[in-house]
């Protein structure tokens, strides 16, 4: 494998990426339990969530701790959720597939980090029924600083919009000056909190910064080569995969939860479901973007109608759709390009 110009030595590949995933789906955990409250991921330190003693080094092992300790703190005795110790084990089973399937590829490290953002939205919808904006925006972002041809002019575009629209949405908001703003459907805002909502305003603005940097990254040279005007508005014209994915995919869905409200008076998609899916298109394009909705859907329906069948549900009772979805960015990830051959041909 090489990685910035290093190799890495085959008898090494796979119990590094165990031990980098397992690592990850430690930190994973703590996104999941601090960032719908709103939280800092990197202070405090993890402590018990019954006595609030700090967790030692020694017993914050990912997986072995969990195992050694019986799913228990050392303190108090009091039971730690199963949770922590399964989306580890979720996020090495996660890398394993990545790399099995993609190999070590620059096209499977942007899954894998696709994939951690999409195990995280998965266990957050499931136990909150939310999908917050401080998991959704920043992995917009990712993706389109991560781009399927590497790191580029592209990528270099997508992180200054980010940092500049950011810290003016920043100094805007210290100045005090009203939030920009909002296009979201769903009715239910996510933050009351005044304080986070300026934040994640600066979350949106960093977002749109990215979409246009990335743009601005690779049309700008484009338009200075080129020496007619004609060629100058076909270099307009032409929207950058990550950015059309995330656009394409994230607006159908907006557009069918702003249709859906509109005749219904009601909408079976949240705002959070419309950013996760702009977020799964900016890693994997328009049609990988569309195949995961696809896929999404169709799981969906297919755990909708049995659920129905089986009495578990009645009609119009709550459905978390972002894990359905959050299963089709992964297929899509993994095999969308030869399901579109497939369907295609």
């Amino acid at each position: 494998m090489m990685a910035g110009g290093l190799a890495v030595p085959g008898e090494w590949l796979w119990p590094t990426s165990v031990i980098l995933a397992a690592l990850l789906g430690s930190f994973l955990n703590v996104c999941i339990s601090r960032l719908p409250r709103g939280e800092s991921v990197v202070l405090p330190a993890s402590r018990c969530p019954h006595c609030h003693v700090p967790i030692r080094p020694i017993d914050n092992l990912p997986i072995v701790s969990f195992l050694a300790l019986r799913g228990r703190c050392r303190a108090c005795r009091g039971r730690i959720s199963p949770r922590y110790l399964v989306v580890e084990v979720l996020a090495v089973g996660l890398a394993v597939l990545v790399l099995w399937a993609l190999g070590p590829t620059w096209t499977a490290l942007r899954s894998f980090v696709l994939a951690l953002a999409l195990l995280a939205v998965t266990v957050t919808d499931a136990e909150t029924h939310r999908i917050p904006d401080r998991i959704t925006l920043p992995g917009i972002v990712a993706g389109l600083v991560l781009a399927p041809e590497g790191l580029s002019r592209g990528s270099a575009g997508a992180l200054a919009g980010a940092l500049l629209f950011g810290a003016i949405a920043s100094r805007s908001r210290d100045a005090g000056a009203a939030p920009a703003a909002r296009v979201d459907p769903d009715p239910e805002d996510e933050v009351v909190d005044p304080v986070e909502r300026r934040r994640l305003d600066t979350l949106w603005a960093a977002t749109w910064g990215a979409l246009l940097g990335r743009e601005v990254g690779l049309v700008a040279p484009a338009l200075m080569a080129s020496g007619d005007r004609a060629g100058a508005w076909r270099a307009l014209g032409v929207l950058d995969a990550p950015v059309a994915g995330c656009l394409v995919t994230g607006g159908v869905f907006f557009l069918v939860a702003w249709v859906s409200h509109r005749l219904l008076g009601r909408t079976g998609l949240g705002g959070g479901d419309i950013k996760l899916a702009g977020l799964i298109g900016a890693f994997l394009g328009p049609g990988g973007g569309l195949v995961a909705a696809f896929v999404g859907i169709l799981l969906g329906g297919v755990a909708a109608v049995a659920l129905l069948v089986t009495g578990l549900r009645r009609f119009g009772d709550y459905l978390a759709f972002g894990p359905f979805l959050a299963a089709g960015g992964l297929v899509a990830a993994l095999w969308g390009p030869r399901l579109l051959g497939w369907y295609l041909g």
